[in-house]
């Protein structure tokens, strides 16, 4: 004998109401109750005939869901890449050099006129956009003393987080005031101060193992220049 399924659902009807991700147009969403073996149905009552399906069309959304695959491809490559160009350029050249022009190109996004050239500019920004974080990371543990390297890794990591948390809420009270691409724009300009700002501090202060030479900071002492604490 087949297991009796238990269906349920809503007593009343619930709405919701937001502003769209993408669009950044008002949008409103209802649950409403429905008899039983109906199941979970969609109606998009935006469309003309209302039309309605079973499960969720996710036609629109290809243009969104597919460039995700090569914008993670390209970052993991740009982070691969980057361990040789630092070895010719130096690593605080490859953290800004790489980086301030994918944040040059994400700042361009909200200009683009149609989906395809957006999504050039996102491919390109990521084809670059991760080389610093290697490089950032051998940089910093390079130019401290072996003891304060822990601080400094926490110390370079942990306002970071809070900055993403930040930022998620900035971008999202901006969406809901104008559906111009703010947040890329705001974020790339942002983003390509600190690079300008990271040469102009740190070009000089150079990690042992490029400074010529082995040195006992090369095998693993660093300069005293610097200090975490």
């Amino acid at each position: 004998m087949p297991p009796v399924l238990q269906q349920q659902t809503l007593r009343e009807s619930v709405n919701f109401e937001g502003v769209g991700l993408h669009s950044g147009n008002r949008v409103g969403m209802s649950f409403l109750p429905a008899p039983p073996n109906t199941g979970i149905r969609f109606r998009r009552v935006d469309l003309d005939g209302k039309p309605e399906t079973a499960k969720p069309d996710t036609a629109p959304g290809v243009t969104k869901i597919l460039p995700c695959v090569p914008v993670n491809v390209l970052a993991a490559v740009s982070a691969l890449a980057a361990a040789a160009i630092a070895r010719r350029v130096g690593l605080v050249n490859t953290m800004v050099f790489t980086h301030l022009p994918s944040n040059i190109l994400l700042a361009l996004v909200p200009f683009a006129p149609n989906l395809t050239i957006a999504i050039a500019l996102l491919l390109a920004r990521s084809a670059l956009s991760q080389m610093d974080v290697p490089t950032r990371s051998s940089y910093v543990m390079a130019v401290v003393t072996p003891e304060e390297r822990p601080a400094a890794a926490s110390i370079t990591q942990v306002p970071k987080t809070f900055a993403w948390a930040a930022g998620s809420l900035i971008s999202g009270y901006l969406l809901t005031l104008s559906s111009f691409g703010w947040p890329l724009l705001i974020g790339g300009i942002v983003k390509a101060a600190y690079d300008i700002l990271l040469l102009i501090k740190f070009q000089k202060v150079r990690p042992p193992e490029e400074q010529g030479g082995e040195t006992e900071a090369g095998k693993g002492a660093a300069p005293e220049r610097l200090s975490a604490s």
